[in-house]
């Protein structure tokens, strides 16, 4: 029986998620998500997720980690612009039942929003600036963090939200 923590990252396979995976795949036990064709191990265990169609508490109940980071998102600007409800399906729904479940588990949740939720008018924000999201991707972000601190009032201890710029680079 392993004693070691386990943390569960969805959307693992994008370039933020392979370089998680280098910094905690010891001492903690990974587990990832992924979708369509099985990615190269990195020593991690790998869990098939497809956000549109699987349900996130059968996902919880698979893995059962002790924290989830959730990287997985439509991130592309554009194709949110284009396909608006997949964007907040993916983006904002999926979050708040992976957040709803997490709290109600007691499982840390640790959500990676973007700075894109300000317009870039100000030049230098800080987290109590109110938003103003400029586009479809970060609106969703927007209601996601909304939810999850709304969500998690009673438990701010188990939510981190991250507001991360733009992040690029070689991923599988």
């Amino acid at each position: 029986m392993t004693t070691e923590k386990r943390i569960l990252i969805t959307g693992a396979t994008g370039f933020v998620g392979l370089r998680l995976f280098q910094d905690l795949k010891n001492p903690y036990q990974v587990i990832g998500t992924y979708r369509g064709s099985h990615p190269a191990s990195y020593g991690v265990d790998w869990v098939e997720f497809e956000a549109e169609k699987d349900n996130p508490v059968d996902l919880i109940d698979r893995t059962q980690p002790d924290v989830i980071i959730h990287l997985l998102a439509l991130s592309r600007t554009e194709g949110c612009a284009k396909e608006p409800d997949r964007a907040e399906a993916i983006n904002t729904r999926i979050t708040l039942e992976l957040g709803e479940v997490s709290r109600h588990r007691g499982i840390r949740f640790i959500f990676t929003s973007t700075d894109q939720v300000f317009d870039g008018a100000k030049g230098e924000y800080s987290e109590e600036d109110p938003p103003h999201p400029t586009g479809v991707y970060a609106r969703t972000k927007v209601e996601a963090e909304r939810g999850l601190f709304e969500m998690f009032g009673q438990s701010p201890e188990l939510l981190t939200v991250f507001r991360l710029a733009l992040s690029y680079g070689h991923s599988d």
